[in-house]
């Protein structure tokens, strides 16, 4: 961020308030004496934020008051900077004491200097920004003694509240929490402390000290979660209660049903609905991939055994092209289904649609003979051959299908006429009409389409695309609508920013959010290789991104997870350490270290990943029964069977290639060359 001197930021100021003094030149002597009247009377009214004069002379007198108390906080507040400025400029259009209020505030809250404060008109917002300022201070030093700096009481106790519970959970320190007055916030922030030790250390006496029931069992239940994960044992849920340890012995038993894909674990569950439902996925999953329908006759629910029958013999009949197997299936709709997928396989390779008629009258038989025109149809591009289908719907589908393909590749856009369906024949000439439009680059051709918002819609994505292919925002100028009209410009800007790798034609951008995109196309090449490097970006968001990114990526380069410590925010700041971890891990090849990771999927596939590697390596089929997914299990027993790659002998390095190679000094390589 850059820091302006005090004559400087005069300049700044005073250049931002002379759209207020140039509507009134005559009148800044009166309006700069009345603003220093009306500063030291003090509006009663002010206190509460709100004042009473016109709008004209009431944001005329505000603004010289304003400028008075930025200029006479330059000396003390250094650090005011040029984006404060521009911030400030915009109260120059909108309730002028509301908004420079709060653009004071939130500058003296992020540099953490009370002066700024005094810049505020109202008492009531100053005292509030001192207030803020001082938690700021006090947070970031770590200090609850600084909270007596408050002068109200409320904030005073608010900031020792939030302050004190920072230090306790920090350092796992219960005792911490007895500066909190108010002796509700005191207990939580001592649950707080509790949960947090007890998942850390995995620690469950922990969470018995702590007093309310529902976040004890929350506590209780997550440590046993994070027991169970690090080692599946039973015994993980001793102590945790009769219902905590029933519902974790459940967990247990169908998480390893799942994986082991062995119904007997079912058995045990306490829950008849929830052993039930066990039974029915891990049954049906086994016979799904035996192909064995025997095994769904042990499916406690009828409906799900008949289904998981059906699904059996649909699958060994579509194998075997065996029709006979079809009729076993329970369900009309499954077994009709079964029959046409067979008959109609057989029909398409033939070419023939009478094969159908061995499937007899019905629905089914229609539906084949119904795929076999069609698919002649679309072979031959012939629409008169979609007649031969007798449902009358599959009919006028074929046929607006292949006139509007026919009409595409042919370009031809009367060819959609012939279509029957209204919307069918609109949405051909809109596609083969604005196919030649953005084909030929004309918006002149976009008449054709007929439909007003179609057409209007085919006139603004050719001038969009050519706005954007020539990075020219005064092309956006031909659309009517504003909207349109923005977002045009907003492209075409971008692009220009990003051929020029400059984010200056970004600033023509009215929408934040388009002008923030902008700049980011602009330096999406600019290769960062220090923090600093990110001042190249005028947006806050895109500056803090930028930063977060490297801290990111420097983490994970190093395998470091204490780089991710710089990151603010939390959700960031988990990942860094993850993907640090994951990298840390890797790099020496220890699992143990997978268990630091937050997000359980990522958990257990860094360790899989790194015991399957093991297991290649050793050629141990025995590490393979650690790895926690099942497949990758049966990856790693897989893999282990393979030979290992070996490195070449430098022996072999160093031969002369053979003739019809190049020469070595051509194919450049990671490997020195030994011979030189």
């Amino acid at each position: 961020m850059v820091t302006l001197s005090r004559n400087t930021l005069t300049v700044s100021f005073l250049t931002l308030f002379a759209f207020a003094n140039c509507k009134c030149n005559e009148k800044s002597v009166e309006q700069s004496s009345t603003a220093r009247t009306a500063e030291n009377k003090e509006d009663p009214q002010d206190n509460a934020g709100g004042e009473t004069l016109g709008e004209e002379s009431r944001k005329n007198l505000t603004l010289a008051v304003i400028r008075e108390r930025v200029e006479t906080v330059h000396s003390s507040a250094s650090q005011v900077s040029a984006e404060v400025g521009s911030r400030m400029g915009q109260c120059l259009y909108e309730s002028a004491t509301d908004c420079s209020s709060q653009v004071l505030a939130s500058a003296a809250r992020e540099k953490a200097e009370q002066e700024i404060c005094s810049a505020i008109i109202s008492e009531y917002h100053r005292k509030q920004c001192t207030a803020e300022v001082i938690r700021v201070v006090a947070r970031r030093a770590g200090d609850l003694s600084m909270c007596k700096k408050v002068d109200d009481e409320q904030q005073r106790n608010e900031c020792v509240r939030e302050l004190a519970e920072q230090i306790a959970i920090s350092k796992l320190d219960g005792s911490q929490c007895d500066a909190i007055i108010d002796k509700e916030s005191q207990k939580n922030c001592k649950s707080r402390v509790y949960s947090q030790s007890a998942q850390k250390n995995l620690d469950i006496t922990q969470c018995a000290k702590i007093s309310e029931s529902y976040l004890q069992q929350d506590c209780l239940r997550s440590v046993s979660q994070r027991l169970m994960e690090k080692s599946r044992d039973l015994k993980n849920c001793d102590g945790l209660g009769e219902e905590l340890s029933r519902e974790c012995r459940d967990s247990f038993y169908r998480q390893e049903a799942q994986e082991k894909r062995d119904a007997k674990f079912c058995t045990k569950l306490s829950n008849p609905e929830a052993r039930d439902s066990c039974l029915s996925e891990t049954l049906s999953e086994s016979a799904s991939q035996k192909l064995d329908p025997k095994i769904c006759a042990k499916i406690p629910d009828e409906r799900t055994r008949a289904n998981c029958a059906d699904n059996i013999y649909f699958q060994i009949a579509n194998q075997k092209n065996d029709q006979k197997l079809c009729m076993k299936i329970s369900s009309d709709e499954s077994r009709n289904s079964c029959l046409r997928q067979i008959v109609t396989e057989l029909a398409r390779q033939k070419s023939d649609p009478t094969v159908c008629q061995t499937i007899g009258e019905g629905p089914a038989r229609d539906g084949c003979e119904a795929d076999i025109y069609r698919s002649l149809a679309e072979q031959q591009s012939d629409p008169e051959i979609c007649n031969k289908i007798s449902q009358v719907e599959v009919r006028k589908s074929c046929q607006s299908e292949i006139y509007r393909n026919k009409a595409l590749q042919e370009r031809d856009g009367t060819l959609c006429q012939k279509i029957e369906d209204e919307n069918s024949r609109k949405d051909c000439s809109q596609s083969v009409y604005s196919d030649l439009a953005n084909s030929a680059g004309d918006v002149t051709m976009c008449d054709k389409i007929g439909d007003p918002r179609a057409v209007d819609s085919c006139k603004a994505n050719i001038i969009n695309i050519k706005a954007i292919e020539s990075a020219d925002a005064k092309l956006c100028d031909q659309l009517k609508e504003s909207e349109s009209n923005e977002n045009c410009r907003a492209q075409a800007l971008t692009q220009k920013a990003r051929n020029e790798r400059d984010s200056a034609p970004c600033e023509k951008i009215s929408s934040t959010e388009a002008k923030n995109d902008c700049e980011r196309a602009a330096y999406e090449q600019k290769e960062i290789k220090k923090e600093e490097d990110c001042d190249i970006f005028k947006s806050e968001q895109n500056r803090s991104d930028c930063v977060s990114n490297f801290i990111q990526e420097k983490a994970m380069q190093t395998a470091d997870p204490k780089v991710c410590d710089a990151l603010q925010e939390n959700e960031r700041k988990n990942q860094c350490r993850n993907d640090a971890f994951v990298a840390l891990a890797t790099k020496r090849k220890d699992p143990s270290l997978c268990q630091n990771i937050t997000d359980e999927w990522a958990r257990n596939s860094c360790a899989d990943e790194i015991l399957i590697q093991k297991a290649r390596e050793t050629g141990k089929k025995s590490v393979c029964e650690q790895v926690r997914n099942v497949d990758r299990k049966e990856d790693c027993e897989r893999s282990v069977s393979l030979p290992v790659p070996t490195e070449p002998s430098a022996l072999e390095r160093n031969q002369e290639p053979p003739a019809a190679e190049p020469p070595a000094e051509e194919t450049p390589s990671a490997e020195p060359n030994s011979r030189e």
